[in-house]
């Protein structure tokens, strides 16, 4: 096997994205009026109120919002997983169900969902394994082994997950996702039980990794700094019922500078994003 650098091998990934795959990556991720209900002995809950947004092609956008805004709803809803009872979701000019046959959607849990009795390898071999249907040739995938080595787990391939600390487990639950290389990648708050310096590592590592991938990525976090660091725009959202209350567009440039956390210009957003949930929780109360 030829060893290459994460370096050498984002510049291949750049340049070998298949002609097939171009045209299903064209447009944008449109979602037009979603309305989400549940149904229970209690009566009907709101969880979405017509919900309209677009995410651009390489677009990395942020959902944050309180606890029962809808944001992990919204998400299973873009991944498939949950059907809205109005409305429509576009993916790149297809129908949520095309889209996901091509596998060109993503999906990061909160948790790592690693299958215990495979190794960190063969977890990141899974999708492709069970995916071959897909229409899909070998060269529309990313090789196993060279996606991991650009997450720095070159080392750990034949361990097991309970053998990973827990911020290696996310590296290993994210890099499988990038494995099929989807057109759009959807992370329901992959940091969120991770330690606070875990977590501040794996932003960055992210950060690095989407600038060198330009995946589109809808990601959602309950954190104000972590919204702000990783995205082009923050989409804040207000409960009772889930609807989308200001788009704040982050304006610090990419690729991100070193420590822009410290800046004004990080700060400003910042400030921007929680005048935003703010005013969402005193209307969500009223």
């Amino acid at each position: 096997m030829t060893v290459i650098s994460a370096a050498q091998y984002r510049r291949r990934m750049s340049r070998s994205v298949p002609e097939s795959e171009h045209d299903a990556r064209s447009g944008g991720l449109v979602v037009r009026g979603v309305t989400k209900r549940f149904t229970s002995g209690r009566g009907s809950t709101v969880a979405l109120s017509d919900i309209n947004l677009t995410v651009d092609r390489g677009q990395f956008v942020t959902l944050i919002g309180p606890s029962g805004c809808g944001k992990s709803t919204l998400l299973r809803i873009l991944a498939g997983l949950t059907d809205a009872d109005e409305g429509d979701v576009s993916i790149f000019g297809e129908s949520i169900t095309r889209a996901r046959e091509a596998k060109h959607i993503g999906l990061v849990p909160q948790s790592p969902a690693l299958l215990p009795w495979r190794t960190v390898l063969e977890n990141v071999e899974l999708p492709l394994q069970l995916n071959r249907r897909a229409g899909r040739t070998p060269s529309d995938n990313a090789d196993p082994r060279e996606i991991l080595a650009a997450f720095g787990l070159s080392h750990v391939l034949d361990k097991r997950p309970d053998q990973l600390s827990g911020g290696m487990q996310q590296r290993v639950a994210i890099a499988r996702a990038f494995a099929f290389r989807p057109a759009v990648l959807l992370m329901d708050e992959p940091f969120s039980a991770l330690d606070e310096l875990t977590r501040e590592v794996l932003r960055h590592e992210l950060v690095d990794l989407w600038q060198q991938f330009r995946t589109t990525v809808v990601f959602v976090t309950h954190s104000v700094a972590e919204a702000v660091l990783l995205s082009d725009v923050v989409v804040v959202m207000s409960a009772s019922p889930g609807r989308i209350g200001t788009t704040i567009p982050v304006g610090l440039g990419r690729p991100r500078a070193e420590l822009v956390e410290l800046s004004d210009e990080f700060r400003a957003v910042e400030t921007d994003v929680r005048i935003a949930l703010r005013e969402g929780w005193r209307h969500g109360a009223s």
